[in-house]
């Protein structure tokens, strides 16, 4: 007799844990389970089995609620992998000796938000500069960084919003010959 409770005793929790897997995605399981609860678990007395059944839901619960904080954490993650992903360098210029005036390839920035330059001298003083457009034809100043004189071999980075949809750099020579490197990040 007594071994046939444990197998009753383990055949039922046996059967709620199925059923609690089974059911837990529905609605009606949550008000069944807390009527359930409310019914057996908040007497002063109650059976063995009653009590591990109850111990079990509660349990449950405190499973729920750490797979709820995990989400929360794990849910943002998907958008940040899509922005590294999203984000680009482009190598404007490597390391080179640069004329004054020399212009880079036009850059597509659609869909981005954010530009970073980059950019080092080796020799010389010059700058790069933006110029942005929307038709590739008319080109607007933006600003950009000067490199060189006391900043040799210093890289020199600065940050500006996307205002239109094509960029491309544009070297000033200020002290000849200038010799360095650039680069843009999109955001």
């Amino acid at each position: 007799m007594k071994l046939r409770k444990k197998y009753i005793i383990a055949a039922g929790l046996s059967i709620f844990l199925f059923s609690a897997v089974a059911y837990a995605s529905s609605q009606d399981f949550l008000t069944q389970a807390q009527k359930y609860i409310d019914e057996n678990c908040g007497k002063k007395l109650i059976s063995n089995q009653t009590a591990l059944l109850c111990y079990v839901f509660y349990k449950s619960q405190e499973q729920d609620q750490s797979i709820n904080a995990i989400n929360a954490t794990l849910s943002p993650i998907p958008t940040q992998i899509q922005t590294l992903q999203n984000t680009g360098e482009v190598d404007v210029f490597t390391t080179q000796q640069f004329t004054n005036g020399q212009q880079s390839d036009i850059i597509d920035t659609s869909n981005r938000r954010q530009i970073v330059i980059d950019g080092e001298s080796e020799e010389g003083t010059g700058g790069f500069d933006l110029q942005y457009s929307d038709d590739k034809s008319a080109w607007t100043d933006e600003g950009g960084i000067v490199v060189g004189s006391e900043q040799w071999n210093q890289h020199v980075q600065k940050v500006f919003p996307v205002k239109g949809k094509y960029y491309k750099v544009i070297v000033n020579v200020y002290a000849p010959p200038f010799q360095g490197w650039s680069s843009l990040e999109l955001y």
